[in-house]
């Protein structure tokens, strides 16, 4: 039985014979968000590797396209405008609580993110549910070019973890590990890289 939340569309394969994909609607799960990041990841290591200029310069919209192809063989039926929003809004989320992270280790912030439930997340303008695993995915692909830094101060986390958790305000999730490869960075960036704190890394907590 078909999804009642999925949408027929016929797309061409790559010998020129149709046939029929069911895009899936509604939230995403952790899962699919987890196959787009790496999706996004893969994407990224193949333009970065040189693999020409007609690689490089290859259209957007061919280039989503790509992306939801893996989607599909990972069990994320997405389409490519829905990968390319879910990456828009991902982006967004990740920048906020970096930053704000960031202003916590400068002694700017009251309570980390990782530490505040839903409420208190809304009052600061911050994403409300972003999960530790896939802000871990997405340190590898938007923070590789800083995340291996370790000379810029970072958040005590550890006490605030341990006294949330122990009040039952905040629910475990089942750890998530990223294999963090080093993919090659343009030359161009790496002036602003030498100056670009690493991204704050969430607690990681033992089931």
């Amino acid at each position: 039985m078909a999804d009642p939340g999925a949408e027929m569309v016929v797309v061409v394969d790559g010998v020129g014979r149709e046939r029929g994909r069911e895009y899936r609607k509604g939230n995403w799960t952790l899962d699919e968000t987890l196959a787009l990041i790496e999706a996004k990841k893969l994407d990224d290591e193949r333009r970065l590797r040189g693999g020409g200029q007609g690689e490089r310069r290859q259209p957007t919209e061919l280039r989503w396209k790509c992306v939801e192809n893996y989607c599909w063989k990972k069990g994320c039926f997405r389409s490519q405008n829905q990968c390319n929003d879910k990456w828009d809004n991902l982006l967004r989320d990740y920048k906020k609580v970096r930053e704000y992270e960031m202003r916590l280790v400068k002694g700017q912030g009251q309570a980390s993110y990782w530490v505040m439930d839903r409420h208190e997340r809304r009052e600061r303008n911050l994403p409300s549910n972003l999960l530790p695993q896939i802000y871990e995915a997405l340190v590898v692909v938007v923070g590789r070019g800083s995340s291996s830094r370790t000379d810029q101060p970072k958040p005590d986390i550890t006490l605030a973890v341990g006294k949330t958790v122990a009040s039952g305000s905040f629910q475990a999730v089942p750890s998530y590990s990223v294999e963090h490869g080093h993919l090659p960075i343009p030359n161009s960036t790496l002036p602003a890289l030498l100056h670009d704190p690493p991204p704050p890394q969430p607690p990681l907590l033992a089931i």
